[in-house]
């Protein structure tokens, strides 16, 4: 799949480059460019096409969500801003297309999502889709945008 992201570090073309836990990685290339703009520490930094292949968790698929959900001992799912949330509040805030990603900030959502397999995580930040990292991604890196 192709993606974008942007680094502080120049990549040479054709490097196979491991992209770290818990970094976004971008759908659209006019939306990478955009974020690293607005990033006032990071103006000699670049945006990089790259081609990944790894499994990526959809939350706007259900059955997916059935199986990798699990509430606490007390029947709540965990969300880091409010300690945990019912089923169907949790269920919500995983499936907003306009601000699913604070959900997945939550430490222990991304630990049960890599612990059926899965290296990220679709997300929606501000209605545009990204993906956040769980493990480390190999990339492979094809193209380089001022």
């Amino acid at each position: 799949m192709l993606v974008y992201l942007n680094s502080a570090q120049p990549i040479p073309l054709g490097s196979v480059i491991e992209i770290p836990q818990t970094m976004v990685l971008f759908m659209e290339k006019i939306d990478a460019v955009v974020d690293r703009k607005l990033e006032e520490k990071t103006k000699d930094s670049l945006t990089y096409k790259c081609i990944i292949d790894e499994p990526i968790h959809d939350p706007l698929v259900i059955k997916q969500n059935e199986s990798i959900y699990q509430p606490n001992d007390i029947g709540l799912y965990p969300d880091y801003e409010s300690g945990g949330l019912t089923h169907d509040d949790f269920m919500k805030k995983i499936t907003s297309v306009r601000h699913s990603k604070e959900i997945f900030l939550t430490e222990k959502v991304l630990e049960q999502i890599g612990a059926l397999g899965f290296a990220g995580v679709w997300i929606f930040d501000q209605r545009k889709r990204n993906i956040i990292t769980i493990k480390p991604i190999k990339s492979l890196v094809i193209e380089e945008i001022r």
